[in-house]
């Protein structure tokens, strides 16, 4: 993986050598957040540009993703399965309040399915040599989308003496069709190869479309760039629990404050986003080993601007976790890299596609494809 990303980093560094002419007007980063689905019904800060929405002006933004999720694990306490495929639509307004600030409107809805893509993805991973993990043992086509936890751990797994004490306790309940899958060659345990049922099925999501929550953002610029320091913004951003809750989703209002920077080196342009984020308690974890936690969302964008009509975009998001737990399909921070392209048609209307890929196998999904078209429009009453 980092030799690959090696190789395309050097690609789009000399290309921008070739290419010498200039835009006055940055196009702005890539709305892209991490796709995962565990961590969708979570506030994620979009990475924006420092500059606001013209005064008195409407930007219309619609978003789309095709993304392919695949993480299990079985542990002695918890079992996790994400195996299905996510589109995604993004609906988002912003209005510009003043000549230095704007407010935001997003609105999300999903189709959960268990997809097509399983095959193209695991000959992607073959062909750049990438792992293809869980894909290995999971047959394609399949949706799944739970997870259970018994709400404690039951034992130190790594110990002899704990596997004594698991055998002459649990496995004399009822409980007896349990053998965690790393021991199952053990001849301690001759039993059968499933995970222990504790009844505490935290999360059992079915496939089908749904609305997921919305997003309230106001941006307020406090410094225009100059020669030696970038533009400077701060946002704050307000999660409001609409969506549908045998999604995930509806769990509580959630907060969350960032800064924006950006500076030109033409035809370079650079916008750094950084967020600290309080989420809401979920009630379908108040009996489980998992605890929520405040969390981190940042993103490092690289625009280059080619005749003031196209825009490659190479950016970088890191996310720490908001989940507080051992399990890594859910505990692990996550970084992800894009690659976009965003084409101006006119003054008022753009569009761009990207490609995201996982730079940290947990947390995110195995790749997402996204296209989106942006739209500035006066409104009609002065």
């Amino acid at each position: 993986m980092p030799t690959f990303l090696t190789i395309v980093f050097i690609f789009f560094l000399s290309f921008m050598t070739i290419h010498s002419e200039s835009s006055k007007e940055p196009f702005g980063p890539l709305e892209i957040h991490n796709m995962y689905t565990p961590l969708s019904s979570f506030l994620s800060m979009t990475p924006t540009a420092s500059n606001t929405t013209p005064y008195k002006k409407i930007n219309y933004n619609i978003n789309t993703a095709w993304t392919s999720n695949m993480q299990t694990n079985n542990t002695m306490t918890q079992n996790i399965e994400v195996d299905m495929e996510v589109i995604s639509l993004n609906v988002a307004a912003e209005y510009g309040l003043t000549e230095n600030s704007d407010i935001r409107f997003d609105f999300w809805a999903m189709h959960n399915f268990s997809g097509i893509m399983d095959g193209a993805v695991r000959d992607f991973h073959r062909t750049f040599g990438f792992p293809n993990g869980d894909r290995v043992n999971h047959p394609d086509f399949k949706y799944n989308y739970k997870f259970n936890d018994c709400g404690k751990d039951v034992l130190d797994y790594h110990t002899l003496e704990s596997l004594y004490s698991l055998k002459s306790s649990y496995l004399q309940t009822k409980h007896t069709n349990f053998l965690p899958i790393f021991y199952k060659n053990d001849p301690l345990f001759p039993f059968k190869n499933n995970l222990y049922d504790c009844g505490n099925k935290v999360l059992d999501v079915p496939s089908g479309t749904g609305l997921g929550d919305s997003n309230i953002r106001y941006k307020r610029k406090l410094k225009s760039e100059s020669n030696s320091l970038p533009a400077f913004s701060t946002i704050i951003a307000l999660r409001i629990p609409i969506g549908e809750s045998n999604f995930g989703y509806r769990s509580g209002t959630e907060i969350g404050w960032g800064i924006v920077l950006q500076k030109s080196f033409n035809p370079l342009n650079i916008y750094f986003n950084l967020s600290y984020i309080y989420p809401s308690k979920r009630s379908f974890f108040n009996s489980t080993s998992v605890k929520i936690q405040p969390y981190f969302d940042g993103s490092l964008s690289f625009e280059y601007l080619w005749k003031n009509e196209l825009s490659f975009i190479l950016q970088f998001i890191y996310l720490t976790s908001p989940f507080q737990t051992k399990l890594k399909e859910l505990g692990a921070n996550s970084t992800q890299v894009s690659f976009g392209i965003t084409k101006k048609v006119d003054e008022n209307l753009k569009f761009y596609g990207a490609f995201t890929e996982d730079l940290s196998y947990y947390t995110t999904p195995d790749f997402s494809f996204h296209f989106g078209i942006r739209y500035f429009l006066s409104p009609l009453i002065k």
